[in-house]
């Protein structure tokens, strides 16, 4: 997992094992609301 702040929004994106695909997330720094959320193999 990684975590990168790109204007003012956190982006989390990796993955626990390999075969289960790529997850990312967004959330607000500001008021922690989850902005996106994605799943893809």
């Amino acid at each position: 997992m990684s975590a990168e702040l790109k204007s003012g929004v956190w982006v989390v994106q990796g993955s626990m094992e390999s075969r289960t695909g790529v997850a990312e997330v967004s959330i607000a720094k500001r008021t922690g609301t989850i902005l996106r959320v994605v799943h893809g193999k």
